[in-house]
């Protein structure tokens, strides 16, 4: 009954792939971890359509779950996918349409005018391409490497998106709109085990800063990949970026600038964990019906009849947040908790 509902499942999503956008960007390969520990099997791979919207409203829909390779639905963005026989833990393809892929990298190469050597010595990969031919002409067997894919895309002016599937972009040279398609991020084929989650990026908190909203929706995603939260497993993961000083003085550990919050999606939790006095959260205040927007981390008090959202830094300037416990403020603000902050990372 399984094989069967997946086998329907991938046939769909088949005939979704020709109606996809032209801008599809592959978030990553997801592979299914076996019982046994043994090889890991990637039964289909993930491509996800960007479009510009608000990565907390993405994620707030009953029944979206991205912590596992059986769902990976985001609500408010497409998603499809495309069958893959065999991926294993070097990321090695075995058994898929090894053909398609060296009819794709031809065509690239008679589009730029150079010939299959030369672009696998730019790609550090003098060999690939004739070991592809070769492949094929045996019985695929040997298979190519994603890591390969990721080197020759840029060499093609592609991504490995399209020449591992075909989907999405191709040249990216083009022109999209005003600017062109090339400064945009090239997102790479990523092997993923389970034992790690796919974190969502929300860009960055700074208390005392109202932005416009579109700076907070047109976010480039990063790819970012944690072990799941021990108490929260299911709960989607969202990492900030800190700027400024208004949590520095924060006991027992400070949050300083530079710093990455993860944090769980609030609405995730569905109830399960009280607002409680002492909580880190990011929240947001809204403005002019929501166009201007900040976002900022504080300490929470909850009181009989209302919430106090603290900062807790050694610059006097920044205020607290005091709302009712509807969340609304008494002049006009609108006030929302977004993610409540279990990690803080940072690099030296």
């Amino acid at each position: 009954m399984i094989r069967e509902e997946l086998h329907g499942a991938l046939e769909a999503a088949e005939e979704e792939i020709s109606t996809t956008r032209d801008d599809v960007e592959l978030v990553g390969v997801l592979e299914q971890a076996p019982a046994d520990g043994g090889t890991l099997q990637a039964e289909r791979a993930a491509v996800q359509v960007r479009q510009p919207e608000d990565v907390l409203s993405a994620i707030h829909a009953k029944g979206s779950d991205l912590t596992s390779a059986r769902s990976v639905k985001i609500p408010g963005k497409s998603m499809a996918f495309l069958p893959v026989s065999r991926l294993n833990r070097s990321g090695q393809i075995t058994a898929m349409e090894l053909a398609d892929i060296l009819s794709r990298i031809d065509r690239r190469l008679q589009a730029l005018g150079i010939s299959e050597h030369a672009a696998g010595i730019a790609a550090g990969k003098p060999d690939a391409i004739r070991n592809l031919r070769r492949a094929i002409e045996k019985d695929g067997r040997q298979g190519m490497s994603t890591a390969t894919l990721n080197a020759l895309a840029p060499v093609l002016r592609t991504t490995p998106v399209w020449l591992f599937a075909g989907v999405g972009r191709e040249d990216l040279d083009a022109t999209v709109g005003n600017k062109p398609s090339s400064l945009a991020p090239v997102e790479e084929i990523v092997s993923v085990d389970q034992r790690s989650v796919r974190v969502l990026y929300g860009g960055f908190v700074e208390a005392g800063s109202f932005r416009e909203i579109s700076e907070f929706t047109d976010v480039d995603p990063e790819e970012i990949y944690l072990p799941p939260n021990k108490d929260h497993p299911r709960v989607q993961q969202v990492a900030f970026d800190v700027k400024g000083d208004s949590m520095n003085d924060l006991k027992p550990r400070p949050i300083l600038p530079g710093d990455r919050v993860i944090a769980l999606d609030y609405e995730g939790l569905g109830g399960r964990v009280a607002l409680h006095t002492g909580m880190i959260v990011v929240v947001q205040q809204s403005l002019e019906g929501g166009h201007l927007v900040e976002r900022s981390i504080k300490q929470l008090e909850v009181y009989e009849d209302r919430y106090e959202f603290h900062p807790r830094s050694s610059v006097k300037r920044y205020k607290p947040i005091i709302v009712k416990h509807d969340m609304e403020a008494d002049d006009g603000r609108g006030v929302r908790i977004l993610a409540w902050a279990r990690n803080v990372l940072n690099s030296l």
